[in-house]
């Protein structure tokens, strides 16, 4: 079964509505965290994994690994 996941992107830890954002659905946590790197817009951004009810599951600092929240 697949779920909703939202990623944001900012150059900073702070991430606000304003980020850019991007939904999708994945079937597996591994998989979701794959495609949200694929959707860094630059090397240097930070990523908050969401999910579709704004719970944060997991953020990746730049040049750090994931940090699952759940």
């Amino acid at each position: 079964m697949k779920k909703t996941y939202v990623v944001r992107q900012s150059d900073t830890l702070v991430f606000t509505i304003e980020s850019e954002t991007f939904t999708f659905a994945a079937s597996r946590l591994t998989d979701a965290k794959r495609r949200a790197i694929r959707k860094q817009f630059h090397e240097d951004s930070n990523l908050r994994l969401e999910d579709e009810n704004g719970n944060v599951i997991s953020i990746k600092r730049s040049g750090f690994k994931w940090e699952d929240k759940l």
